[in-house]
């Protein structure tokens, strides 16, 4: 993304080069004028006085933040499911249904079937299918206001939009959707259950999706949500007992087949990054705030939707 104020660095700074040259040979020219030099003096302390505050105020920030995900791949049922989905009164906090649902359809539709070793494969696409879904359902506007409310059916979030169409990039399902099918996603077809098949980034801003990451970069920052591959780590046992361990306090291990002697479960859990990094040269933007909140609201949010522990 080309910044308007890198080119503004470069002209300003070849401009200033060329005013200070012309000014000390005039300041020569007419050596006989103290006030000249002194005058040229103060233009070049100011100069180096602003060039010092350049590196110091411009400074970029960078920070990540690591946390896992989970799914579960059932191949008697030809399913994938996070972990909310075999615990008993998990619906309210199960904000990933339809799209596991949806993703499930999906995969029990392909032939020849998957197996255990395209577990990590099915694990890292519907990670960024659920990326994409957080961001179309509950952050549809970078500019949001949010209120979680606690009703009879649970914790329930009720969002405004604040953004103007100028300061609004929109993202349609089209542009998603043609994005996963150039990275090769399993799920890049997976029908839209929301409400709304589009998102708004600050002004200027893409979208970038790869095969492992969704990348929002806009001209103040960069937030970078990327799957660590290879995957941490993959087990076999039933998560209807993983699930049940959460009450009786111990896992009654127990790992079901199927007739050919494979594995019914496959369990994947690996890592995600997420790096927000906030550019140099918009380091003291007028609205940085705005952008902090959205950083937050994004990261803290695709990292409570995989939560396992709650």
């Amino acid at each position: 993304m080309h910044d308007p104020i890198k080119y503004a660095l470069w002209v300003g700074g070849i401009g200033l080069l060329a005013a200070l040259g012309c000014a000390l040979y005039i300041v020569w020219s007419n050596a006989g004028s103290r006030n000249l030099a002194l005058g040229l003096g103060a233009l070049v302390g100011a100069c180096v006085i602003f060039l010092l505050q350049l590196m110091f105020e411009l400074q970029s920030v960078t920070t990540t933040t690591d946390f896992p995900i989970e799914f579960t791949m059932d191949y008697k049922n030809k399913s994938v499911r996070s972990p909310k989905a075999f615990r008993q009164n998990s619906y309210v906090s199960y904000r990933n249904v339809f799209t596991e649902q949806n993703a499930s359809t999906i995969l029990a539709t392909i032939d020849p079937p998957r197996t255990k070793d395209d577990a990590p494969a099915i694990t890292r696409d519907l990670a960024i299918i659920s990326i994409i879904s957080f961001l179309t359902d509950e952050q549809f506007d970078w500019k949001l206001n949010a209120i979680n409310y606690r009703t009879s059916m649970g914790q329930m979030t009720l969002s405004e939009p604040l953004s103007k169409p100028a300061e609004c990039t929109a993202v349609s399902g089209d542009t998603i959707r043609l994005k996963l099918k150039a990275a090769g996603n399993l799920f890049a077809d997976l029908p839209h259950p929301g409400m709304r098949n589009s998102f708004c980034l600050p002004p200027h801003s893409t979208i970038d999706i790869t095969v492992n990451a969704v990348v929002l970069r806009s001209l103040v920052c960069e937030i970078a949500i990327a799957i660590r591959e290879p995957f941490s780590s993959m087990t076999t046992i039933d998560p209807h007992s993983v699930a049940a361990a959460v009450q009786k306090g111990y896992i009654d291990a127990q790992s079901p087949t199927l007739p050919d002697g494979s594995p019914q479960y496959v369990t994947v859990v690996t890592g995600v990054r997420a790096t927000v990094n906030f550019f140099s040269l918009r380091a003291q933007a007028r609205n940085l705030s705005e952008y902090q909140n959205w950083a937050t609201r994004v990261v803290d949010g695709i990292k409570s939707r995989f939560a396992t522990v709650q």
